[in-house]
């Protein structure tokens, strides 16, 4: 099994309760690792070599590391249905996703310094 458990088409109980603790793993660092870059940096390393920063909506401050824990469990919600939560990026006159409703953040270009 792989980090993100390979699983066959048709699994058994045994095999997805096998897989669980590594998924339980790769949530769990994946979540550290987004928590940590956005609350202290202001973006994951992808959004960073782009320049483009999280910050909240109100003040323009990069958001919390409480925030950047919400976030990241609420870009989940974003995925359902068919990821129409990020593609409502387009959409939006403020261009946010619905995590970034949920947690009053938005993406914005970063100033050159």
């Amino acid at each position: 099994l792989g980090l993100h458990g390979d699983l066959p088409d048709n699994p058994s109980g045994e095999q997805v309760m096998s897989a669980l603790p590594a998924f339980a793993l790769v949530l769990f660092l994946e979540a550290v690792y987004s928590t940590v870059m956005v609350g202290q940096w202001g973006g994951t390393i992808g959004k960073l070599v782009f320049g483009l920063r999280v910050v909240r909506n109100g003040d323009g401050q990069r958001p919390t590391f409480g925030i950047s824990f919400t976030r990241y469990f609420a870009q989940f919600v974003s995925l359902l249905p068919f990821g129409l939560g990020f593609l409502w990026v387009m959409l939006s006159p403020t261009r946010r996703a619905w995590h970034d409703y949920m947690c009053d953040t938005r993406v914005v270009r970063a100033r050159v310094q």
